[in-house]
């Protein structure tokens, strides 16, 4: 078989799966007007336990040194979602003794994702965001890990000016 027509068979399989994935969020008709700003929902998941908590709006939670996490930060609106950000910055303390030596906190860019109207009238419902989050942090030798944290920001906006944020507040202990 010849490549052009290996490649029209691929298109014929792959392009549906393609506009699948690209098409991925629940959508609703958008709405006339939109009085509620969106709300924030963050799904965390312990990688090694499987454990989850949720949260809606402002949460904080304790893990331990070592443990790694999966968050899934949701901006949902039943009018629609025009923008959603996730953002977050981390930071932690190692000692000697009476000396500490922190790292960070470093702040990243955001990730932010837009969605217009599509051509039918339907706007998504709700953007989705993921973070992992691994709190192994590491330390100078002669050092100790003594204490760290991340925060996560997270943000929805929707098409009539509502917007929302949340922060997830994680503490970290050894």
């Amino acid at each position: 078989m010849n490549s052009s027509l290996r490649f029209i068979r691929a298109s014929i399989v792959f392009a549906p799966l393609v506009l699948l994935l690209g098409c991925a969020c629940p959508k609703v008709y958008k709405q006339a007007s939109d009085s509620t700003p969106p709300t924030i929902t963050w799904k965390v998941t312990n990688k090694a336990t499987s454990a989850v908590q949720t949260f809606t709006g402002n949460g904080s939670f304790t893990a331990k040194w070592g443990e790694r996490y999966a968050v899934k930060m949701t901006a949902a609106d039943s009018g629609g979602v025009n923008e959603a950000s996730l953002v977050s910055s981390t930071g932690w303390q190692c000692k000697s003794g009476n000396v500490a030596k922190n790292a960070g906190p470093g702040l990243e860019s955001p990730d932010v994702e837009k969605h217009d109207v599509w051509p039918s009238g339907q706007v998504c419902s709700e953007i989705v965001k993921f973070r992992d989050l691994d709190f192994s942090f590491s330390c100078q030798s002669g050092y100790q890990f003594s204490s760290g944290s991340a925060v996560l920001t997270g943000e929805g906006k929707n098409f009539y000016g509502g917007v929302t944020k949340a922060k997830l507040t994680i503490t970290v202990t050894p």
